[in-house]
C-alpha cells in the first residue's frame, strides 16, 4: 500500500474516532441536561396534575364561599359604583337625612377586596343622625365607615332642635366580576 494511502486512511480513521468521541461526549452531556430538567419538572408536572384532578372540589368550595359572603358585598359589575350610591341614598332619604354631598369612586380593585369609596355630607337633626348610624352599622350588604366627622348647626338655642353636618368617608365592598 502507498504510504499517502496509508496515511490517509490513519487520518480519515483517527477523524471518524474524535468525531465519534465528540457526538458520544455531545450526547452524554445533552442526556445529563435532559435529565436534570426532568427532574425539576417531574413534581411541577405532578402539582399541577393534582389541582386538575381536584378542580371540581375546588370550584366546589369556591363557590361554597362566594355564598357565604355575598351577603356581606354589593353586587359587582360596571355600574357597582353607581348602584352602591344608590342605595346609601335609599338609606340617608330613609332615614329622613338631607344628603348635601354624595360622592362615589370607581371600585378599587387592587385592594383584596374590591371596594367603593363613597364621601357623603349629611345634614339633619341629632336623633335622625344617630338612628341612620345604628341603620349603617347593621346594613347588610355592609357599609364600612372610615372616618366620620361631627358637627353641630344652628343656634345654641334650648327651644330649637339641634342639627347636626355628618361627613363620613364610607367603604362599600364589592363581588369581584367572574372572569370566563
Amino acid at each position: 500500500m502507498n504510504p499517502w494511502t496509508r496515511r490517509a486512511l490513519i487520518v480519515s480513521a483517527t477523524l471518524a474516532l474524535l468525531i465519534a468521541v465528540a457526538v458520544g461526549a455531545a450526547s452524554q452531556w445533552l442526556l445529563h441536561r435532559y435529565q436534570t430538567g426532568l427532574q425539576t419538572l417531574e413534581p411541577r408536572i405532578e402539582r399541577l396534575a393534582g389541582v386538575v384532578e381536584e378542580g371540581p372540589q375546588i370550584q366546589a368550595r369556591l363557590e361554597q364561599a362566594t355564598q357565604q359572603i355575598a351577603p356581606w358585598v354589593h353586587p359587582g359589575g360596571p355600574n357597582a359604583s353607581t348602584e352602591v350610591q344608590q342605595r346609601l341614598r335609599q338609606l340617608i332619604d330613609g332615614a329622613g337625612l338631607t344628603a348635601v354631598a354624595l360622592q362615589a369612586a370607581e371600585p378599587d380593585a387592587s385592594a383584596t377586596i374590591a371596594r367603593v369609596r363613597i364621601s357623603a355630607t349629611l345634614t339633619g337633626p341629632w336623633p335622625t343622625a344617630l338612628g341612620f348610624l345604628q341603620t349603617l352599622q347593621q346594613q347588610r350588604p355592609v357599609f364600612w365607615v372610615q372616618s366620620l366627622a361631627l358637627m353641630r348647626e344652628g343656634r345654641d338655642a334650648p327651644t330649637e332642635p339641634q342639627t347636626v353636618r355628618l361627613t363620613l368617608q364610607i367603604d362599600a365592598p364589592v363581588a369581584r366580576e367572574a372572569t370566563p
